[in-house]
Formats: structure tokens, C-alpha cells, sequence
């Protein structure tokens, strides 16, 4: 993404709390507003004359002290006025989250057991929740298409018709919020030292190898390859197992003698949300 340095001798306009243009103000004018909390999250400006609206994040206020605009986010071009503003700003923040989670991933692929911490840590929490929920989609959908292409590995019978669709995309879903919960609940009980976007990522890249397992299955249908089937299951097991401990330790902040414990709890917690929830949703 690239970084735009705002000029010092130019005014500027910005969008308040109601995505109205206020100004135009100085670039000082600009910062006091940041430092003192009047401009708040990431408000879009443009410089007086311009015609191009960007994400204050995306312009460059360090010669002026810190502020949001010190932080990389997706950039923006559509006025604050504008109606389709919140489907661009909607479509940035989808777009934004898959380029964090690619980057994420990268991480993950050369180490992805102790690359948890840094892969957390290069996005933040407020990315690293969008990279676990971009992590759990990605499983889901892999989920999803298992369904339609192995449904006697799961359902007896392939799924027809859109009710049926909507019920097994929800059904996809169920793994990757039982472990966000079993997660939460675990941090809570053992007092771990973070927060929900912790919580959120670690129960994404926990399930990422479960992803790639199952995406291949669906999409080569290994069916007659048992030994790699079982072979690949147990991968899956280890690495997620391991990545799990490791997050709960490392980013969710749980020393390691109550992790030990954790751990299966959690595991426990989201096969008995997953078991009770898909024959709910199977009867």
C-alpha cells in the first residue's frame, strides 16, 4: 500500500462523525484534532481543491507527531458524502483482510507453529481479528465443499436445493465459532491476558491445516488413497494440536501449566458444540 505525504502549506477537509466534509483546516489544525480525540478511528480527508478522498491512515503524519496516519490501512477514493461509500468501505476492509491473511499465511507456511507470535504481531489486534475470521471462512467453505463432493464422509446423501445449501453453509460454519467460543471460555477460566481478537486468530490458524486437508480431499478425491488419507489426518491433528497450545501459551497469554489443561477442554467444548448443533441442524 503506499503512504501519501500530506503537504504542510496546503487545508484540508475532513469527514466528521456524520460523514460530513467539515473545513478546510491546516495540517496542525488536522493533528490537534487527532491528539485531542475529535477525529476518531479513520476518518477520510482531501486536500482543499482535490478531488480525491483517501483513509487518513494512508497519508503520512509522522513530521507532525503520532497519530492514526502513522498505521498502514487500506486506502480509499470515494467522497464521505457519497451512498455507495459504505459498500467501497465494506469491499476495502474484505479485500484488506485477505491481504493480511495472505501475508499472514506466508508465515504460517515456513513455520507455523512459532510463527503464530509473529504473525500476530506484524498484524495487531485490530487485523488480527479479520485474518482469524478470513481463516475460519476459508475453512468453512473448504467444510462446504466437502459436503457437496464426499457427502457420505459426512451427510449420507448430497445436500439439494437452496434451503439445504443455506442450512450446511451455517452447519460449515459451526467448527470454526465453537472453537472461537471453547477459546474465549478458556481464556476467561484461566485467566489468560488478552482479547477476543486473540482468541478469534488462534482458533483460525488452528484450523488452517484441517483447511488445506479437506480442500485437497475435496477437490482430487483421494478416495481409493487410504494411507494418504490417514497419513494426512494425522498431520492435520499434530499440527493443529501443536498450534493450539502454542497460540493459547503465546498470543492468548495462558501460562503453560493451565494450557496443558486448556487444551483438551477446548477441543472437548467444540466437538460437543459441533455434535449437538450439526444433529440439531441434520434432523
Amino acid at each position: 500500500m503506499r503512504i501519501i505525504a500530506l503537504d504542510q502549506r496546503m487545508n484540508y477537509y475532513y469527514a466528521d462523525s456524520q460523514n460530513k466534509a467539515v473545513g478546510p483546516v491546516t495540517l496542525e489544525s488536522l493533528q490537534a484534532l487527532i491528539q485531542q480525540g475529535v477525529l476518531k478511528g479513520d476518518p477520510m480527508v482531501i486536500p482543499e481543491g482535490g478531488s480525491d478522498w483517501r483513509r487518513l491512515s494512508t497519508c503520512n503524519l509522522t513530521g507532525l507527531g503520532s497519530g492514526p496516519g502513522a498505521a498502514a490501512a487500506p486506502g480509499g477514493g470515494t467522497p464521505p458524502d457519497a451512498e455507495p461509500n459504505q459498500v467501497a468501505l465494506a469491499a476495502e476492509k474484505a479485500v484488506g483482510a485477505f491481504k493480511n491473511a495472505l501475508a499472514a499465511f506466508k508465515i504460517l507456511a515456513l513455520n507455523p507453529v512459532a510463527g503464530l507470535t509473529s504473525a500476530f504481531e506484524s498484524l495487531g489486534p485490530g487485523h488480527a481479528v479479520g485474518v482469524g475470521i478470513t481463516y475460519g471462512l476459508m475453512f468453512s467453505l473448504s467444510l462446504l465443499l466437502a459436503f457437496y463432493r464426499e457427502p457420505g464422509m459426512f451427510l449420507g446423501e448430497p445436500p439439494a436445493g437452496f434451503s439445504n445449501f443455506i442450512k450446511y453453509l451455517l452447519l460449515a460454519l459451526v467448527p470454526f465459532a465453537s472453537l472461537c467460543v471453547a477459546n474465549v471460555a478458556a481464556r476467561m477460566i484461566f485467566c489468560g491476558k488478552s482479547s477476543f481478537s486473540n482468541d478469534c486468530f488462534v482458533a483460525g490458524a488452528a484450523l488452517l491445516p484441517w483447511g488445506v486437508i479437506v480442500l485437497l480431499a475435496s477437490v482430487f478425491r483421494p478416495t481409493e488413497s487410504y494411507n494418504l488419507v490417514a497419513i494426512s489426518i494425522v498431520f492435520a491433528i499434530c499440527l493443529s494440536i501443536l498450534m493450539l497450545f502454542y497460540g493459547l501459551t503465546r498470543v492468548c497469554k495462558i501460562s503453560e501449566k493451565a494450557a496443558a489443561l486448556a487444551e483438551p477442554c477446548i477441543i472437548i467444548l467444540a466437538a460437543f458444540m459441533w455434535k449437538v448443533i450439526s444433529q440439531a441442524m441434520l434432523k
